[in-house]
């Protein structure tokens, strides 16, 4: 009989323990630290690399100023670019057959040269025939340049003689009044500019590089 009682309080104190030992939670697994495979190998825990930004944030550009169109010339509008450039010369004219010689010799390319024309203008009359019964003809008057209203610069390599550029307004160049040319080799370069009936607004910028006298 005590035998009995014996083992049945054994029983009992296992059971009591065994139910407490149900309501002991686990500390949770560290996935990074002393984590072990199930093959028994420390496991390795892959930590992703982030991918450099090569890209610099950066103010947006505003809406940039349509190119302004002229033809065949080759009239430049530069907008955001830097200005390398130093201005040479800078004259406005009245043209009535004379010539303006300069020389420079550059350097290192490129030079530009810019003209704006103002013709000398005249009425010239236009006449119509009327298209309705017995009305009289018609006639109008509009501005015209004068005859003969040009200009033209040209440039020639100063050893030599040879012409190397040339560009102008009216007579055998374009009718645009807003022109540029520009000069991509380097050279001691003669310019001549001459016109008539004409007033230009002549501007020669050259790269900075050159010698600001010569």
């Amino acid at each position: 009989m005590l035998t009995t009682v014996r083992e049945v309080l054994i029983v009992a104190i296992l059971g009591f323990v065994l139910i407490c030992a149900g309501c002991v939670e686990m500390p949770p697994e560290d996935q990074n630290v002393g984590a072990v495979s199930s093959s028994g190998s420390p496991k390795v825990t892959i930590v992703p690399t982030e991918t450099p930004d090569y890209m610099t944030s950066a103010t947006p550009f505003s809406t940039p100023t349509p190119r302004q169109s002229t033809g065949s010339s080759k009239w430049l509008v530069q907008e955001s670019v830097p200005d390398m450039s130093t201005e040479i010369y800078n004259e406005s004219l009245k043209f009535k057959g004379n010539i303006i010689a300069k020389h420079y010799n550059l350097t290192s390319p490129p030079m530009t040269i810019r003209f704006e024309i103002s013709p000398v203008m005249e009425d010239q009359v236009k006449t119509g025939k009327s298209q309705y019964g017995n009305k009289n003809d018609y006639s109008y008057k509009v501005k015209r340049p004068v005859a003969g209203a040009g200009f033209s610069v040209t440039l020639r390599d100063l050893d030599t003689g040879e012409v190397t550029d040339e560009a102008g307004y009216g007579g055998q160049f374009s009718s645009d009044k807003k022109q540029s040319l520009k000069i991509l080799s380097s050279g001691n370069y003669h310019i001549e500019m001459t016109g008539n009936f004409v007033d230009a607004d002549i501007t020669i910028r050259v790269h900075k590089d050159n010698p600001e006298k010569e």
